[in-house]
């Protein structure tokens, strides 16, 4: 059974147990937005959300697939919330082709993989969190922008792929085996931290930044930073491993 309320020319809310894969697609844009208050939608295969403008996702979306979950704005998506169940060994993707954003206060939850990835800016706005307990976790965006917020994989590994990766105001990008940053340039202050189980590896074409007490942890594992720009550690802030600390420096205008 599939029950929608609509007011005006949006979706209010979502019902549905399917049978099959569920797919929701406004192809032509005859909603504004798909902008449900609340939705819970049980699939035993996929399910499939496509807006061809803006999403706004709201806390009260639940999303229990057999296999893969994935929702895309070829606008911009907001999520301010949502808990998201794909089948064992299945992922959840939240993707926007424009930005990406997890506002003040949001919680996304997920067990499996989940990947977040914007065409433009991906956001975590202040006390924001993205949580994986068993899968891993992927932030992808031509600037990942992490303030005050947390993005964890309990158990897994965390890949950041970026053309700027920000984090400010003591966020934490962590996870529960290696951690991989790759991006042209990052920067880290005000106590933020990248932490990791096992090994940690951030490598930047341009330079990597540390300022105000910020970190790189990686507690069982090798800490290196490969550059092609330079490595700056001011204010208190500092590099730690439980093996190696290892600096790359590549080129003739890298630096330490």
């Amino acid at each position: 059974a599939i029950t929608l309320t609509e007011s005006g020319n949006q979706i209010d809310a979502i019902s549905a147990v399917t049978p099959g894969a569920f797919t929701f697609s406004n192809a032509g844009a005859i909603l504004g937005a798909y902008q449900a208050a609340s939705a819970t939608l049980t699939s035993p295969s996929t399910i499939t959300i496509a807006q061809p403008g803006n999403f706004t996702l709201a806390a009260g979306h639940v999303f229990n697939a057999g296999s893969d979950i994935a929702i895309g704005a070829a606008g911009d998506l907001t999520v301010t919330g949502g808990t998201f169940n794909p089948g064992a060994g299945g992922s959840t993707l939240l993707g926007a082709s424009g930005n990406l954003l997890v506002p003040a206060g949001a919680a996304i939850t997920s067990v499996e993989s989940l990947a977040l990835g914007a065409g433009s800016q991906l956001s975590l706005a202040n006390g924001s969190s993205v949580t994986v307990s068993a899968g891993s976790l992927t932030l992808a965006g031509s600037q990942v922008s992490v303030d005050g917020a947390t993005a964890k994989a309990t158990n897994n590994s965390v890949l950041v792929s970026a053309g700027q990766l920000m984090l400010n105001n003591g966020a934490l990008i962590e996870a529960g085996d290696g951690l991989v940053v790759s991006a042209g340039m990052v920067q880290l202050g005000n106590g933020s931290e990248l932490k990791a189980a096992n090994n940690a590896v951030v490598a930047a074409a341009g330079s990597v930044t540390f300022t105000d007490t910020s970190r790189l942890i990686a507690t069982s594992g090798d800490a290196i930073v490969e550059v092609g720009g330079g490595i700056t550690l001011e204010n208190g802030s500092y590099i730690k491993a439980g093996n190696d600390v290892e600096p790359v420096l590549n080129g003739p205008n890298s630096v330490l």
